[in-house]
């Protein structure tokens, strides 16, 4: 199916739309990484939250467009990509992106209206629309926690109940991702939490287990305000940068 969409912001549509004719390249598309995370969505098994997205999330959105405008533009759900955070186990998020016939450049400029307009969002939504930090699981709402003096994966994996445990009596709705690390370095456990508020106060919060405090950590990231924000690493101490 053919799409008809608007033109593209000038300084979209400046961008050359394919490799000169001299030049061989294989890169992908320049839209790839330019997705939204859309979260707080069902969870009950893995295709919860896609069909949660598709059938109520979306529609609430596209609906509340087209009550003010008209006339306007706004994507069809066939322009849409979505997958579920995670194919392995529950999650409670999708990854929407267009799809790759839709626009020989890159286009957030669609994508953004189901992020920050008047119609995306109200008082009363569960769910939330954001630009990712990058693949895989949700930075923003993924905590580290890691014994001090502990090593072993059974270490860890004697933690978990306990730190599950801490989390249930406080109300904390936590969901456990992964136990990764070494005999090196030691290992540690991986939560996932409701919201980035969550998050935060547990990351300055005090969790010990068994008798041991827990070093409480998150990954790297920058959260995009746009689409095309680009992030530049290892800068410090760069002089007028």
């Amino acid at each position: 199916m053919s799409h008809i969409i608007p033109p593209p912001p000038k300084t979209i549509s400046s961008l050359p739309s394919q490799a000169p004719a001299d030049e061989e390249t294989t890169a992908p598309l320049p839209s790839a990484g330019i997705t939204l995370i859309v979260t707080n969505l069902p969870s009950e098994s893995t295709s919860s939250a896609k069909e949660a997205f598709e059938n109520q999330v979306f529609p609430t959105i596209r609906d509340r467009f087209r009550a003010n405008n008209a006339d306007g533009f706004f994507p069809s759900l066939d322009m849409l990509t979505v997958t579920s955070g995670d194919t392995r186990q529950p999650c409670d998020y999708v990854f929407v992106s267009l799809r790759e016939n839709i626009s020989p450049v890159p286009r957030p400029d669609i994508l953004q209206l189901l992020v920050t307009s008047e119609h995306a969002q109200d008082a009363g939504d569960t769910f939330n629309a954001s630009w990712t930090t990058g693949n895989g699981p949700d930075r923003c709402r993924r905590l580290f926690f890691k014994a001090r003096d502990k090593n072993t994966r059974a270490d860890a994996d004697e933690d978990r109940p306990v730190i599950e445990a801490h989390f249930a009596s406080n109300n904390i709705t936590a969901k456990f991702g992964s136990t990764t690390g070494n005999a090196t370095n030691g290992f540690r456990l991986s939560f996932d939490f409701l919201d980035e508020v969550t998050t935060e106060a547990v990351l300055k919060s005090s969790v010990s287990a068994n008798g041991h405090q827990m070093s409480i950590s998150r990954p790297n990231f920058v959260k995009p305000l746009y689409g095309w924000d680009i992030v530049i690493i290892g800068c410090h101490g760069i002089s007028q940068f």
